[in-house]
């Protein structure tokens, strides 16, 4: 993030796992709109790997958050894989319009996320 001089400042999430927590918020948000139930025993595990996570600008900011994500079968092996961008961008002025910028780029992350989730090759992979 930067200052009104254009100087460097941290916006910090509470935990260092934050960015995994609520990209994995917005990954369920996503499987459940497409319809696919979310549990920890199920016989296919989706793994989401984080590949961007980034706001940066002066006045005007990019968010960009990229996720990897890979379905595997009971045995392991992988059944499906697609990356999947959320990026918007916008004018910022205030700290608590980063927060905004960062929510609404989570929220196009889930959007496209689920558009996958609801192909049909995923759903085909599924079964």
């Amino acid at each position: 993030m930067r200052g009104g001089f254009g100087n460097p400042v941290a916006l910090r999430e509470e935990e260092p796992s934050d960015p995994t927590r609520l990209v994995r918020e917005a990954t369920e948000d996503a499987l459940r709109c497409a319809g696919v139930g979310v549990r920890s025993e199920a016989g296919h595990q989706l793994v989401a790997r984080i590949l961007w996570f980034w706001m940066d600008g002066y006045i005007g900011y990019s968010a960009r958050i990229e996720v990897e994500y890979t379905l595997a079968d009971s045995n392991g092996a992988t059944v499906w894989s697609q990356r999947v961008k959320g990026q918007l961008g916008r004018t910022v002025l205030t700290t608590s319009a980063w927060s905004r910028l960062l929510s609404d780029t989570l929220a196009y992350l889930a959007r496209e996320a689920a558009k996958q989730f609801q192909d049909e090759a995923f759903q085909t992979a599924l079964r």
